[in-house]
């Protein structure tokens, strides 16, 4: 990791990251990051050999696509595993479903 990530981060980010990374099944190597805000997880996840797409509705990062998490431009099945942290939460009752739905439609084997 590089040294503006250490020194941007707090300690307690990274390892929050770190433990979900460590979770990740060996059998999987297409992930997507949706919410992905920053491209920190992507960066992480990359940096262990991870192929990763992220995306976002309001991306801060040029490697971030703009996507909305109820109509992801993917195909069915497109990834080993989706990621969708901090983003639930902030949908209303409505969306959420969508979202959910979406998210288990692009994910081959796992939603985290």
């Amino acid at each position: 990791m590089n040294e503006l990530i250490r020194n941007y981060y707090r300690p307690i980010d990274i390892q929050r990251f770190e433990f979900i990374i460590g979770k990740i099944p060996r059998d999987v190597r297409t992930i997507l990051d949706v919410g992905a805000w920053d491209n920190l997880l992507k960066e992480m996840l990359e940096s262990r050999g991870f192929q990763v797409v992220a995306v976002d509705l309001e991306p801060h990062h040029s490697d971030v696509l703009k996507a909305d998490i109820t109509s992801l431009p993917f195909r069915d099945n497109s990834f080993d595993l989706v990621t969708c942290l901090e983003v639930i939460e902030h949908l209303d009752k409505e969306k959420m479903f969508i979202a959910l739905k979406e998210l288990e439609r692009v994910a081959k084997k796992i939603l985290l």
